[in-house]
Order: structure tokens, then sequence, then C-alpha cells
């Protein structure tokens, strides 16, 4: 047998080159900036819905969501005035000073919307994206209900979310060209809806807005010379809030939910609204148990009190027993999340439990409902780039 050959060496002073480093997360490299845009605009409400001039999203780099501080101003008050709460076709004010609010893609897709001000703050009370997300909690919330000289007048502020995860951003919306600016619509309310008893002088309103975004990437952030990514995880990435309704009866149903199937569910919002009209009586009428069907796949069955103590604690509320309050469960209302899995509330996330479905996957919510009504789905679902779910899940 031939000798055999020696394993060839390196040439003296010649080192295997070292493998390259991966990039540092897209949120090293960058500044988080938070400002205060050039949106400030004011009307007055009427018996009428008034339409806002749209915002218009200043580029800034890549927009992680928008804040909107609304304040309604009454003075020289005269009526003792009462805010609708879960009347009004199931709105509750002061939130229902929005009738409408849209964010629409640059091609005209609806991203986020059309929903009315209470459902805007529930989903920023359910949705993950805060330690205390319940606007009724915010320090200036306000609501002045009675006689006193600014009866009516209120404020609260809503969060539009774009950036699903703050640890990796991703889902922050590419956001530079002066050519192609991404818009919202709002519309005020009427003041039939928002109050019961109205103010002797209707409240001038007040929107104005914040852009939380992230900048280009800065080449002097990059940490021990490894250079960090020049965009979020797999760009292009969307979450959507969309909603959709069925009619109910005072029977056993089933109500397909429609909106986001082929794609990952991450949180999805149901209101029950009795055929009257109200939402006070929509927990009353709730199915006991109700069940959240995949497929042939029961992924949910819970009876009502057991569904209502997981959100009291997965959320942290310490209202009690009070509903429509600060930390407190909402009249009507039920909430599935598939977006805790590193953590202890919504929003500790790795995207590992998201509700992926198929398309042609039948999704339906099942139960007996106690009086007739039209039930809301509210669902916030994910669409990665190219649909590849490998490139999002850490």
């Amino acid at each position: 047998m031939p000798p055999t050959a020696p394993p060839q060496q390196a040439p003296q002073g010649k080192q295997a080159a070292a493998p390259a480093m991966a990039p540092w997360p897209f949120p090293v490299g960058v500044l988080d900036t938070q400002n205060a845009s050039d949106y400030d605009q004011t009307k007055t409400m009427t018996t009428g819905t008034v339409q806002f001039p749209d915002v218009q999203v200043q580029p800034d780099g890549w927009t992680r969501g928008i804040w909107f501080d609304v304040n309604g101003v009454t003075s020289a008050n005269a009526a003792t005035v009462v805010f609708n709460g879960d009347a009004a076709a199931g709105t509750g004010a002061p939130f229902s000073a929005i009738n409408t609010v849209l964010f629409k893609d640059t091609g005209g897709e609806q991203i986020f919307g059309p929903f009315n001000g209470y459902d805007w703050m529930t989903i920023n009370k359910f949705g993950g994206y805060f330690e205390v997300g319940d606007p009724r909690a915010d320090y200036n919330y306000l609501a002045t209900a009675g006689a006193g000289s600014t009866g009516g007048s209120f404020h609260f502020s809503l969060y539009l979310p774009l950036e699903i995860s703050a640890a990796d951003s991703l889902g922050a919306v590419e956001n530079r060209s002066e050519n192609s600016i991404y818009r919202v619509s709002l519309t005020l309310e009427s003041s039939t809806v928002v109050y019961g008893t109205a103010p002797t002088t209707l409240p001038t309103v007040e929107i104005r807005t914040t852009q939380d975004s992230y900048t280009e990437p800065v080449a002097a952030l990059s940490l021990s010379g490894r250079p960090a990514a020049q965009a979020p995880p797999s760009p292009g990435t969307l979450q959507y809030w969309k909603q959709e309704s069925a009619v109910v009866p005072a029977a056993a149903y089933s109500t397909l939910i429609t909106n986001g199937i082929g794609n990952g569910y991450r949180t999805i919002l149901f209101k029950l609204i009795r055929s009257s009209g109200t939402r006070a009586n929509g927990t009353a009428d709730w199915p006991d148990p109700q069940e959240l069907d995949l497929g042939t796949t029961r992924v949910r069955n819970l009876y009502k009190k057991t569904w209502q103590d997981k959100m009291i604690r997965a959320y942290g509320f310490t209202g009690g027993t009070s509903t429509d309050a600060a930390l407190s469960l909402e009249n009507g209302v039920f909430v599935q999340w598939f977006s805790l899995d590193t953590g202890l509330e919504p929003g500790n996330e790795s995207r590992r439990k998201y509700l992926r479905t198929k398309p042609g996957n039948t999704f339906k919510l099942r139960g007996t409902y106690g009086t007739a009504g039209t039930l809301y789905v509210t669902s916030n679902y994910i669409v990665p780039r190219n649909n590849d779910f490998s490139q999002i899940v850490r």
C-alpha cells in the first residue's frame, strides 16, 4: 500500500479566515426616535359626523407606530352631562368621539381599520403592546360628566401599532419616500352618539400626533466592530387589524372567521352587542361555554368565568368586579391572545405560538347565545414577507 500523503499545512504566516460574524439585530444600529409631528387639527363636534384632514405620516426611516392625543374641551356648560357608555350601538364614550380611524398602505390596502374609537381603545387595552395598555389608566385620561362648567370635556390617547415586537423591530414599516406618503383618515363622531345628555355648547376637539420610529442604521452604533442589520427581520412583514361581524340568534350558532385565514393570528377580539343596540348585556348573553374550532381541532372550549379569569390574570387587571373601567374587563368583550410564549403577559412573544392557518381552513366560533345580537370579530394577524413564517420565529 502506498504511503498516505501528509495533510497540507497552511502557508507559513497565513491563518484560516475567521467566519463572518452575524450582524446585530436592527435596533442595535439605529436611533429610536419619538417626535411630535406637525399634525394639529381642531374641529367642533356637531349632531353629525365631521371629517378631519388626513394625517400624513412623515417619512422618518422606519415607523413603529403613531400616537393620537384627543382633547375635547367644553366651557360655560349648564347641562347635567351624561356620556353614553354601553349604549349607542355598543360604543363606549368618550372613545366613541372617534367615528372612524383607517390606516392604509401607499397602495390603498387597509392595514388598520376601519374602526370606531371604542374598538381602537380595546386594541390598545388587549393588543399586548404595553405593560399597561389600558387608555383609561393613563395619567391624563379625562371624561367630565355632570353639571360643572367643563361638563362634557374629555381627553384620551390612542396608539396605532405597526411594529409587532420591540425586541427585534419586526413589523416596523419602511417610511422613507416623500413621494409615497402613508395616510390615516379620521372622522369625528356625532354628539348624539357620544352623549346621552350633551353639554350646553358642544366641545371643540383637537387631535395631535406623535410618531415613534427608527432612523436609518448608524455605523457608529455598531458594537465591537460587528455590523448591525440594515433592516428589520423579514422587511415587509405587516400586522393587520381588521373587523367583520355576524348576526347571531338566541340559539346555538357557528360564526365563521374569515379575515386573516391563511396567515398567523396574534390576537382576536370578540364583542357582542344585543339586538337592542347595547353592549351592557353582551357578557350576560355570551355562550357558556364557547368553542373556537380550527378545522376539526377544537383549540378553545372555555366556560365564561374561566375565560374572564384568564383575561384578568394575563393582562394584570386589578379593577375587581367593575367593568368598562381602568384595569377591568369590558362588557361583552372577550379576547384570545397567541402572543405569549417568552414571559407572563401577552406581547411577550417570540412568535412561536401564533395560531397559524392555511388557505381554505375553516375557523369557527361556536356557542349558544342568550339573546339575538351582533358579534364583532376583530382579528390581528401577521403576514410575513413571502408568507414565510420561518423568517420571523425566534
